[in-house]
């Protein structure tokens, strides 16, 4: 099958992402070699910036130096120390002296002043000492400082020396100069400039002295902290520009040659070893997923990962069509799981109708239990009426009997001969009745709701009366009742399981669909801890194996809707939990079952009252 290929998927994306990184590679390259190339230029300005800033640094210290040497000379002649001993004495002496004095053959501006700050000989054209140059005043009267220098401004700009007057290793003076600050130029070679470069001298961000000329720069600052003076320096960046612009334009014109070849190579291999193999295994993934995979026909691929990828295709086809059929039988067997699941629902609504009827019964028979009770007293009056009656009719009885002239009619003689026949009758009715209700109220004991003293054989005959609807057409019921002595217990209950040990193997002996009645044999008999009841039913029995579990919830062998699995665990319950006894169950199968009940013989004192509930 000849498949067609889409254009512009995976081969453009190679194609737009090979583009891309190799341009992106190329600008990071040619940032990197522009940032590479101005770091560099700028380090050798920097480089040359420092060699002439220590260079100036170095001429402006050598000549404070000098000049400060030769300031500390004139200060150690006789005539300033006499000037500086005796004021009042050598002051024409001193001002001639420094009238005529030049250092380093030049004239400069000098003064003396005491070691208190006032005025021996002061030149006109220099400043007066203020109470701002205490400090430094005090620090060389100490010996704290050898000099001081500052700048000065007196129309111009001045460097200011002063140095101490000693004798005797005391300080009894202080000699200043002034020397304008352009001396520094005069003769030194910082006159002599490099064209591209520029210095300014700052003092408090004020210029005060400016060499060279520079159209455009980039300016660089350093301070010498020992005169307070702040050095610039502009260096002319037109010419270094100019070059750095040529050789960038030359480096970019080159890196986008060799990308734009570097794409191309990269774009042709691309589409011959991948995205061409890789499309053709995608239009196959498409027939796959519409379940064509018998259509599927791939070709030796001459790169090793793509063929591996082949094969794997190959055989994920395989495993996906293995998986298809296993995902089939396992849709199968959950449908089939969903239907038991659906009938185990079904029959979990009926074992819910099932207690829903139980609790119904449970009420119905409380109902008839009050019913019971409240016949009782009417029963009993009738009952007594009719007794006082039968006394009445046989007084009348006689007493037609004594009169010798009375006569009376047969149908009257009928009459009176039947009456007492018909008293009889429904005195025996009513004593039936009153027997009845008598055990009904004895089974229920609705009146009862606490543990009393509980004979299990008067139990077991009210429970009868109350079952015998149940097995009188069924089973013969046979009893052999043993003297037992009473167990303290709730006896309402203890009938519940009676009636319900009865009624189960009642069933059990309809469900053989005998032609004659079944047995069930009922036998008391007791021992120094227990009170025992075995009932006996000759039905089908119980297999040995499920013996176990007949006492579990919901467990039944009845058929569906004829049993809720219940009662034999309600029975358990009442018996061993509540009241601490035993119930037990043997069979051999196909000859019947019996159940063994028994209840422990405790005094109410050392009776455990326990909770009431039925796990």
């Amino acid at each position: 099958m000849k498949i067609k290929r889409k254009e512009n998927t995976l081969s453009k994306f190679i194609y737009i992402v090979t583009s891309v990184s190799i341009a992106v590679m190329g600008l990071l390259m040619l940032s990197f070699m522009a940032f590479q190339l101005t770091k560099t230029i700028d380090q050798i300005e920097r480089n040359h910036i420092e060699n002439n800033k220590a260079f100036i640094e170095s001429v402006i210290i050598s000549f404070l130096d000098v000049r400060e040497a030769a300031l500390e000379d004139v200060a150690a002649q006789s005539i300033v120390i006499k000037s500086a001993l005796h004021p009042e004495n050598t002051h024409e002496l001193i001002k001639e002296y420094l009238d005529g004095l030049t250092l380093l053959n030049k004239d400069y501006n000098m003064s003396l002043y005491d070691s208190e700050g006032h005025v021996i000989y002061k030149e006109s054209s220099i400043s007066k000492l203020t109470e701002e140059d205490r400090s430094w005043l005090e620090a060389l009267v100490r010996g704290d400082k050898p000099h001081h220098i500052t700048i000065h401004e007196n129309k111009l700009y001045w460097w200011f020396i002063a140095v101490p007057v000693h004798y005797n290793g005391t300080t009894y003076g202080i000699l200043t100069a002034e020397i304008p600050i352009t001396d520094i130029f005069s003769s030194t070679e910082v006159k002599n400039m490099p064209k591209d470069m520029k210095l300014d001298l700052l003092y408090q961000d004020t210029k005060i002295l400016s060499v060279g000329h520079v159209e455009d720069g980039i300016e660089y600052y350093d301070d010498i902290d020992e005169i307070d003076l702040r050095i610039a320096f502009t260096l002319d960046r037109t010419a270094t520009n100019n070059k750095i612009n040529v050789l960038l334009l030359s480096h970019i014109f080159a890196i986008v040659i060799m990308t734009f070849i570097t794409i191309a190579i990269l774009i042709y291999l691309a589409k011959r070893f991948i995205t061409t193999p890789v499309d053709d295994i995608r239009c196959l993934a498409m027939l796959l997923a519409e379940g064509k995979d018998e259509e599927i026909h791939l070709t030796d691929s001459k790169i090793i990962e793509l063929q591996a990828l082949t094969n794997q295709f190959i055989d994920m086809s395989a495993k996906i069509r293995e998986r298809e059929n296993d995902l089939l039988d396992a849709n199968a067997s959950l449908e089939e799981k969903n239907d038991q699941l659906k009938i185990a629902v079904s029959k979990l609504e009926d074992a819910q109708g099932q207690m829903i009827q139980q609790e119904k019964l449970a009420s119905i028979g409380h109902l008839a239990a009050g019913v019971a009770h409240e016949l009782n007293n009417p029963i009993g009056f009738v009952s007594s009426n009719f007794s006082i009656l039968k006394q009445y009719f046989a007084d009348l009885s006689q007493y037609i009997k004594s009169q010798e002239n009375c006569k009376i009619s047969d149908d009257i003689q009928f009459i009176v001969d039947d009456i007492p026949e018909l008293i009889s009758d429904s005195q025996e009715g009513l004593n039936r009745v009153t027997s009845i209700v008598k055990n009904l109220r004895n089974f229920s004991r609705v009146d009862n709701f606490e543990r009393s003293d509980y004979d299990l054989n008067a139990g077991i005959e009210s429970t009868l009366i109350v079952a015998k609807n149940e097995y009188k057409y069924v089973a013969d019921v046979e009893t052999e009742f043993s003297d037992l002595p009473v167990v303290y217990a709730k006896g309402s209950e203890i009938n519940d399981v009676l009636l319900n040990l009865i009624i189960n193997a009642t069933h059990a002996i309809s469900s053989l669909n005998m032609n004659e009645k079944g047995l069930i044999k009922i036998r008391t008999y007791s021992s120094s801890d227990y009170v025992s009841v075995d009932i006996t039913d000759n039905g089908p029995g119980i297999q040995e194996d499920i013996i176990p579990r007949i006492f579990d919830p919901f467990f039944t062998t009845k058929d569906p809707g004829k049993g809720t699995g219940l009662g034999l665990n309600i029975a358990y319950n009442t018996i061993v939990n509540k009241h601490n006894g035993v119930l037990e169950a043997t069979s051999k199968y196909g000859e019947g079952a019996t159940f063994t009940l028994r209840l422990p013989i405790i005094e109410p004192d050392n009776q455990l009252d326990q909770e009431d509930t039925i796990v």
